[in-house]
C-alpha cells in the first residue's frame, strides 16, 4: 500500500472517474463539472484525510480517519475553495437533502472512514482491490479504529461484506 503523493492526482481522478459507479453522477451538469468536483475531492482528502494506492498503483482508496485528520492553512483553504465553488454549493444542497430526510451527521474519533475504493476495470477480480482494503483494515487494526465502508454500488455490497463488514443503512435516492 502506497500513501498517494500530489503527483498521483491525475492517477486518481481517471481511477475515480473510471469506477463512475461509486459516484453520484446526477450531480453533475456535464464532464467538466465532474472534473472539477474530483479534483476538489482529491485536494480534500489529500489536505484533511487521506489517499492510498495499491502496490500495483491500480486501485485507490479515499479515507477520513476524524481526531486524525489535518487541518491547516492549507486543508483549510481547499475546503473554503470547494464549499464556494458551484460544484461545492451542489454537494451541499445533497447533504442538506439527505439530512432532511432524516439523515444524520456523526463524528467518532476512533474510526477510518473508507469514502471510496476505485479499482480499474482491467484489474478488477484480481485481487488489487482486496489487497488494498485488506492494507487498511490491518492499519487500523493496529491503531485499534473501527472501519466503516460506504458503497453506492449494491455489487460491492457482498464484497465488503466478505471483510467483515455488516450493512448499516440504506439511502433510498426516491
Amino acid at each position: 500500500m502506497i500513501k498517494a503523493v500530489a503527483g498521483d492526482k491525475d492517477l486518481v481522478i481517471g481511477l475515480l472517474q473510471q469506477a463512475g459507479e461509486g459516484l453520484s453522477s446526477h450531480l453533475f451538469k456535464n464532464k467538466q463539472q465532474q472534473e472539477l468536483l474530483l479534483s476538489h475531492l482529491f485536494d480534500l482528502y489529500f489536505y484533511v484525510g487521506e489517499i492510498w494506492l495499491s502496490d500495483n498503483r491500480r486501485a485507490c482508496a479515499l479515507i477520513m480517519q476524524p481526531g486524525l485528520s489535518l487541518l491547516n492553512g492549507k486543508s483549510i483553504g481547499q475546503l473554503i475553495k470547494l464549499f464556494l465553488s458551484e460544484v461545492g454549493r451542489t454537494v451541499l444542497d445533497e447533504v442538506w437533502h439527505q439530512l432532511s430526510r432524516g439523515g444524520q451527521l456523526k463524528i467518532i474519533n476512533k474510526i477510518t472512514y473508507i469514502r471510496w475504493i476505485c479499482v480499474d476495470p482491467l484489474f478488477r477480480r484480481r485481487g488489487t482491490g482486496s489487497g488494498l482494503l485488506g492494507r487498511i483494515l490491518e492499519k487500523a487494526a493496529v491503531q485499534n479504529r473501527t472501519v466503516y465502508a460506504e458503497t453506492a454500488a449494491v455489487k460491492s455490497l457482498d464484497w465488503l461484506e466478505r471483510f467483515g463488514f455488516e450493512g448499516y443503512d440504506v439511502l433510498d435516492d426516491q
